[in-house]
């Protein structure tokens, strides 16, 4: 068993945080688009009953 490259295990961690990254734009894209409304009229409840 040969050890990686410094090169080699960079690199697999950038594609690795990348991947991370896009999952985390996914998720919270969708969160936002679908929870938007929500969150406001939630926001406008607090406002009045505060």
């Amino acid at each position: 068993m040969r050890l990686p490259e410094y090169g080699e295990v960079i690199d697999g961690l950038l594609r690795r945080s990348r991947r991370a990254q896009d999952a985390g734009r996914r998720l919270a894209s969708h969160v936002l688009g679908d929870g938007l409304n929500d969150d406001l009229a939630v926001g406008q409840d607090a406002q009045i009953m505060g």
